[in-house]
């Protein structure tokens, strides 16, 4: 086997030690809600080699003959520089193979972990969405979901209100075109014992119809939630289990879950044996790294998932080979190639095909989605005329999971 190399960067010569904080007040969330978009404090990395975890289904890493593992850390070392990263892991699959799947900084900053790309889990927050809808393509191939049909028929607890511009369908969940009005309260939450159920939290939140559905994209976590829910009564099993069932399993992710750390008492709660590879979360204050706590995601398919990017590697690979991956199908390749496409042509350059986001990248379309949570950022770009993926995941620093997508990107287009 190949062995790919993890970097670890020595990222606090000049900071304090790590504080604890938690951020779960109403004046943190409406503050970081509004400053959710700028840089954060910097720091630089430093690579150095070492891997450890063995997990199934990787019989070698092929290294892309484009860029260089020197390439790879420069990228990541000019994104990552003064902008107060503390982890990143990453994958890049590209002619049917996995290229390379990397791992920089520190898993924890209290016991100097290093990160491993194959055995520690991050946050991927609202890629997590392209599983949901990857789910509810399932269901319609089966025939037991219609993109067309209204989201009512499969709602009973609860139901959306009506609308003089018609009814919201499916389709309109996976476009974000269901024309709600923005719904944030109890999203995030910051302890166990405020955690409930998704059917409460969907019902007690129920948003404003503003505008027609399948008129204006306008991102909507509550869509991406109520398509979860609707997989969850559909399929007669819970969202986090139907996840892991016809998704993570076939595919051979063993590194990733959509439960979440709800403590042992709570029967949905994630495995201890993945609970502990969770990476740890901190924010940079100005003067050190504040420790958080694990946040937990009410509306979860919405964006609950935590993988590896070892897993994420595998699960681009199925997408781009049209719902496969050695010999398992999570999609039949009709449905798969629908997923990739706009239901609504003739939009701006970057809009939403069932699922995931299309824009064009020096001339190829792609099929993207990124993801945040309050410490962890993400981005998943594909371009299935190159049959190339690009997965990064960063705690501590927005911007830098976007920027090291695209500087992989430009070495390797």
């Amino acid at each position: 086997m190949v062995s790919c190399a993890i970097h670890p960067c020595r990222i606090y010569p000049k900071r304090g030690m790590p504080t604890r904080g938690n951020p779960y007040t109403n004046i943190f969330w409406l503050s970081f809600i509004a400053s959710l978009f700028l840089v954060f404090a910097f720091c630089a990395f430093a690579p150095a080699a070492g891997r450890g975890y063995e997990p199934e289904g990787f019989e070698g890493v092929d290294h892309a003959q484009n860029i260089t593992d020197d390439a790879l850390d420069a990228i990541v070392q000019s994104a990552m520089e003064d902008s107060g990263g503390v982890g990143v892991s990453l994958s890049v699959v590209e002619g049917g193979a996995v290229r390379f799947v990397k791992g920089y900084g520190y898993a924890d900053i209290e016991s100097e972990t290093i990160v491993d790309p194959y055995r520690h889990l991050f946050r991927i927050g609202s890629v997590t969405k392209t599983f949901t809808f990857t789910a509810i393509m399932q269901l319609v191939e089966q025939g037991l979901i219609d993109l067309d049909a209204d989201v009512n028929d499969y709602l009973t607890a609860f139901k959306i209100a009506e609308h003089p511009g018609g009814p919201v369908r499916i389709k309109d969940l996976l476009t974000h075109r269901s024309g709600f009005d923005i719904v944030l309260r109890d999203l995030f939450v910051g302890e166990p014992a405020e955690f409930y159920s998704l059917e409460d939290w969907l019902e007690g939140n129920i948003p404003k119809r503003v505008r027609p559905a399948g008129v204006i994209s306008n991102y909507d976590n509550y869509g991406a939630a109520l398509a979860g829910y609707i997989v969850q009564e559909v399929s007669g099993e819970a969202y986090e289990d139907y996840i892991k069932r016809h998704i993570f399993t076939p595919l051979k992710m063993s590194g990733a879950t959509a439960r979440q750390i709800l403590g042992p008492e709570n029967a949905m709660s994630m495995p201890p044996e993945l609970a502990d590879r969770v990476v740890s979360v901190y924010q940079w204050n100005g003067s050190s790294h504040a420790r958080q706590s694990f946040e937990l995601v009410v509306g979860a398919p919405a964006g609950s998932i935590s993988a590896t990017s070892a897993d994420m590697a595998r699960y681009m690979l199925a997408h781009l080979n049209n719902g496969e991956l050695e010999g398992e199908r999570i999609l039949d390749e009709e449905t798969a190639r629908l997923m990739k496409q706009r239901p609504y042509p003739g939009r701006p350059s970057t809009d939403y095909a069932h699922g995931f986001r299309s824009r064009n990248i020096a001339g190829f379309d792609t099929f993207e989605h990124d993801g945040a949570t309050f410490t962890t950022f993400s981005s998943m770009v594909m371009i299935p005329e190159l049959d190339l993926g690009v997965f990064v995941s960063v705690t501590g620093s927005r911007q830098s999971a976007t920027d090291i997508a695209r500087g992989i990107l430009a070495e390797l287009i």
